[in-house]
């Protein structure tokens, strides 16, 4: 009888480290998190929106913020040619290369 409790623990202990293990797998860096954000912040709560220079220069606006015309314009590129994801990674190599 004592065995059961046993096996059910052991089983229990195992599907959770399986459960770690695919979460940990699925880690992003700080810098992605951080490219989200900011992108949720420009485009309005929602990554996959149109982004327009407005909303980029009210973005600069509210966080002081002098970005370059150029880095904007590739930013909006980004943002806008990309869906969500694919835009938060290019948008990291242009500041990356900027």
């Amino acid at each position: 009888m004592k065995l059961i409790p046993l096996i059910s623990m052991v089983i229990y202990i195992g599907l959770l480290s399986v459960r770690v293990k695919s979460e940990a797998g699925s880690e992003v860096d700080d810098e992605t998190i951080a490219a989200r954000e900011l992108f949720k912040k420009i485009a309005g709560k929602d990554i996959y929106s149109t982004v327009t220079i407005e909303k980029i220069k009210a973005y600069e606006s509210n966080y002081h913020l002098n970005l370059d015309a150029k880095f904007r314009e590739a930013l909006i590129h980004a943002i806008n040619d990309n869906d969500g994801e694919v835009g938060v990674k290019k948008f990291i190599q242009i500041r990356r290369e900027n």
